[in-house]
C-alpha cells in the first residue's frame, strides 16, 4: 500500500488559514483591506489581549446584502475577481477570497452588515469554521466583524503567538500602513478600552504623514515625478535627518504597502554620501503605475511584490530621489560623493568600512549592502526589554573585543575622512569610529551609574517638550520608570507629549 495520502477537508482548511492568518496583525490587515475596498470613510479597530482575545473592526463603508453575508465566509467567496484574468487588472486591496474564510476556521466570529438605504442589517455568527446562526439586527450602515478566541481550536499555534503588549504593536504597524496609504480615511484604535489615537481623514498626504511621524517636519522634502507610465510621490528627509534604522521608510505600489529590495538599494545609491554609514533618512514613497505592471499575487500574505520591468521601476525610483535631494539643497548625492573622495580614497574608505561591518572592499566600493533586511525584520523598538529588566537598557554581558587590545600600546597616528581615527603599533594598524567610540563612554558611564544606584539628575532651566511617535508611544510608556532610574525626570503632558524637566548628571 502506498505512502502518499489525501489530506481531509478540515486538515487541508487549518493549513491554508495557516498561510494568511499568522497573528491577530494579519486579521487587522486582511479586515481594514476589506473596509477600503467597500469606501469606508471612517475604520474602527478595538483589541484586547494583542487581539488574541477580541479582534473588532467596524467601518461605515457600502455593507452586504443578505445573501452576500450568507456566504462571505466560504472558501474562495469574494465580490473582487470573477475569474484569474481580473488580477492582471486588479484595483481592490483583497481579490483571493481567502480572508474571511481564513478567519473563520481559526476563531469564534460574528460579522454583522448593512446595506445604505435599508431599514436593518443582519448578524451572522460562526465558531471555528462551523456556522452558528443568521439573524436581522439593527445597527448604523457599514460592515462590523468581531473576532474571538484566535487560535482557541488549534493550540499549538496560540502558543507561539507574542505577549500582549507586542502583538499590540504589530497591530498598531498594521493600523499605521494603512493610514499612511489612506490618508483620506479616518482611523481610530483602541487596546484594552483605551484610545491609542484618531487620526481623522486628512486632505493632504504630507498631514498624515507628520501626524504619525511630527519629528520629521521640518525636514521632509516633496517629490512627484512622472516617469513613463509610472508615477512617483514621495517625501523624503533632509540628510540632516537621519535614523539608526529603517523604520522611517515605507513603500508603497498602488497604496498597498510592500516589500521589495530594490527600493533599500535605490534610497541608498540616491543619498550616497550624503548621510553617514549605518544610517538612514526617512522616506515615504508612493507608486501608481497599470495593475497589468505589476504583480501582487506573490506573498499569502501579500507583502512583496513582483514588476514587469523591474530595471526600469528602480531605476526611474533612484533617478527621482536623487532629483529631488539635488533640488532641495543644490548638490547631487552622486556629484557630492565624487567631490569628497578621490578613487584612491574611496577604494580606502571602502577597506574601513567594510571591515567594520564585515563587508568586503568591493562591495562598499560598489555601493553594495548586503545586509538589507525589510523593516518588519528589524527591531524598531527604542527598547529591548520591559521596564524593570536590566538587560533592557543595559546587558549584562557584552561580547568580548576581538584579541582583547590593550589601546594604550597604540601610537596616535590621525584622523582620516573626519570619522576614523588612526591607530598604529604591534605591527598593524587599526581604524576607531570616533562617534561609536564617544557613544561607547557615555554608554558606559551611564551603565555604571545605574547599576551602582548613584545615578544624579541635573534640572533643565528650560523643560523639553517632546511629541512620541504614535509607534513608538506604547514602548516610551513602558519604559518611563526605568528612564527615571537613570536620572531623567519625565512628565505626561496629555496624548504622546511629554515633559522633560531633569536628565542624568
Amino acid at each position: 500500500m502506498g505512502v502518499i495520502k489525501t489530506l481531509d477537508y478540515n486538515t487541508v482548511v487549518k493549513i491554508a488559514a495557516g498561510e494568511v492568518i499568522d497573528r491577530p496583525a494579519s486579521i487587522v490587515r486582511e479586515l481594514i483591506d476589506n473596509s477600503l475596498d467597500a469606501g469606508a470613510a471612517v475604520i474602527k479597530v478595538v483589541i484586547s489581549g494583542g487581539g488574541k482575545q477580541i479582534i473588532e473592526v467596524q467601518d461605515d463603508g457600502s455593507g452586504m446584502e443578505k445573501g452576500d453575508l450568507e456566504i462571505c465566509t466560504k472558501n474562495h467567496t469574494t465580490s473582487k475577481i470573477g475569474s484569474f484574468d481580473d488580477i492582471i487588472a486588479l484595483r481592490t486591496l483583497g481579490f483571493r477570497g481567502e480572508a474571511l474564510s481564513s478567519i473563520a476556521e481559526v476563531a469564534d466570529v460574528s460579522i454583522l452588515s448593512r446595506l445604505r438605504h435599508t431599514q436593518s442589517g443582519y448578524r451572522m455568527e460562526t465558531a471555528f469554521g462551523e456556522f452558528k446562526s443568521f439573524t436581522e439586527t439593527g445597527m448604523n450602515t457599514g460592515t462590523t466583524v468581531i473576532v474571538r478566541d484566535l487560535f482557541g481550536n488549534l493550540p499549538a499555534r496560540k502558543k507561539f503567538l507574542s505577549n500582549d503588549s507586542t502583538e499590540t504593536r504589530f497591530v498598531n504597524h498594521e493600523i499605521l500602513k494603512k493610514a499612511l496609504a489612506f490618508h483620506d480615511t479616518g482611523f481610530e484604535f483602541s487596546s484594552h478600552g483605551e484610545r491609542k489615537y484618531l487620526a481623522s481623514p486628512k486632505r493632504t498626504l504630507v498631514e498624515r504623514i507628520v501626524e504619525f511621524f511630527p519629528d520629521t517636519t521640518d525636514y521632509l522634502i516633496p517629490l512627484e515625478r512622472h516617469d513613463g507610465a509610472v508615477k512617483i510621490t514621495a517625501y523624503l528627509t533632509k540628510p540632516a535627518f537621519i535614523r539608526p534604522n529603517r523604520s522611517y521608510q515605507y513603500f508603497f505600489v498602488n497604496r498597498r504597502a510592500v516589500e521589495w529590495k530594490h527600493f533599500y538599494f535605490a534610497i541608498q545609491n540616491a543619498y550616497g554620501n550624503l548621510i553617514p554609514k549605518g544610517f538612514f533618512p526617512a522616506v515615504f514613497l508612493y507608486l501608481e503605475l497599470d495593475p497589468a505592471e505589476v504583480d501582487f499575487n506573490v506573498h499569502p500574505m501579500k507583502k512583496e511584490v513582483r514588476f514587469r520591468e523591474e530595471s526600469v521601476i528602480s531605476k526611474a525610483v533612484q533617478h527621482a530621489l536623487r532629483e529631488a535631494l539635488s533640488d532641495s539643497d543644490g548638490i547631487s548625492p552622486a556629484d557630492e560623493g565624487e567631490m569628497r573622495f578621490t578613487p584612491y580614497e574611496r577604494k580606502i574608505a571602502g577597506a574601513i568600512g567594510g571591515f567594520l561591518d564585515g563587508q568586503s572592499a568591493g562591495d562598499m566600493e560598489n555601493g553594495v549592502n548586503r545586509q538589507v533586511p525589510p523593516p518588519d525584520k528589524q527591531d524598531t523598538r527604542p527598547f529591548d526589554h520591559p521596564a524593570g529588566s536590566e538587560r533592557g537598557l543595559f546587558p549584562a554581558r557584552q561580547a568580548a573585543a576581538p584579541g582583547n587590545i590593550d589601546y594604550l600600546e597604540y601610537r596616535y597616528v590621525g584622523i582620516v575622512f573626519s570619522a576614523y581615527i588612526v591607530l598604529e603599533g604591534d605591527g598593524q594598524i587599526l581604524f576607531v569610529d570616533q562617534h561609536a567610540a564617544h557613544e561607547r563612554i557615555n554608554y558606559e558611564k551611564m551603565r555604571d551609574k545605574y547599576r551602582s544606584g548613584q545615578t544624579a539628575s541635573q534640572e533643565l532651566l528650560v523643560p523639553v517638550q517632546i511629541d512620541i511617535p504614535l509607534k513608538a508611544a506604547d514602548s516610551f510608556r513602558e519604559n518611563v520608570d526605568t528612564l527615571g532610574a537613570m536620572g531623567f525626570e519625565i512628565e505626561h503632558f496629555g496624548g504622546n507629549s511629554y515633559v522633560i524637566r531633569s536628565i542624568p548628571d
